[in-house]
């Protein structure tokens, strides 16, 4: 060795101390905001999850309302297709039982039409 030996200290001083500090809230800063990303993936997820199950249950609601108007429809149908017209002979039997029913009430005779 030449006699000058160099030695090598680790001094910190206001210019590494400031670095070191702006690190450290660089490091704490990017961890913050994966932290707030994280939390907005998971209210993203659990808001997906929720408009899903309305969704499916708008669905079963709709598809129950829908065969409830089907049904409906379909007994509608049904007593209107059924629904004989009152013909003269039932007519006749019903003044006839409401002559006998009511004595002191004057019931016409139905007309016929005979075509």
């Amino acid at each position: 060795m030449d006699g000058h030996s160099e030695s090598h200290k680790l001094t910190i001083t206001t210019q590494t101390g400031i670095s070191i500090g702006a690190i450290v809230v660089f490091i704490a800063g990017v961890v913050w905001i994966m932290n707030g990303i994280s939390s907005i993936k998971t209210d993203i997820v659990l808001l997906d999850t929720k408009i899903t199950s309305t969704q499916t249950q708008n669905a079963t609601t709709k598809a129950e309302l829908l065969a409830k108007i089907e049904t409906i429809q379909g007994k509608v149908t049904t007593m209107e297709t059924s629904k004989a017209g009152v013909t003269a002979i039932q007519f006749f039997q019903w003044a006839v039982h409401l002559q006998q029913s009511n004595p002191s009430l004057k019931v016409p005779e139905p007309e016929v039409n005979n075509k």
